[in-house]
């Protein structure tokens, strides 16, 4: 099984419709700058990523998101590796959610 990669709108509309993980994989400083509503920050570029990874539901929906969706990718790949079964990222990560004027919290 593979990510997939779903446009902000859609990402809105599945959390509406099921419960499900946002992981922000972005730097701390980056996060300071905004982030998803009730997301969940792991920085993906921290030694101990997996180990919080592994700490959260592999059977829920998870999206992973960075500032453009390349990191969100790198972590969706350590996810599905991880054995989570339903794996998305937002299109543009936060870059194409601001873009499409998402709520942001600060």
């Amino acid at each position: 099984m593979t990510y997939k990669v779903l446009p902000p709108i859609e990402i809105q509309k599945l959390s509406q419709e099921k419960t499900i993980q946002i992981i922000d994989v972005r730097t701390p400083q980056e996060r300071a700058t905004g982030y998803i509503q009730n997301s969940i920050h792991i920085n993906v570029n921290h030694p101990d990523f997996e180990t919080k990874l592994k700490a959260l539901d592999p059977s829920k929906s998870t999206v992973f998101y960075c500032q453009s969706g390349v990191r969100a990718g790198k972590a969706a790949t350590i996810a599905e590796k991880s054995g989570f079964t339903e794996i998305y990222s937002i299109e543009g990560g936060m870059s194409g959610w601001n873009s499409k004027k998402m709520p942001v919290q600060y």
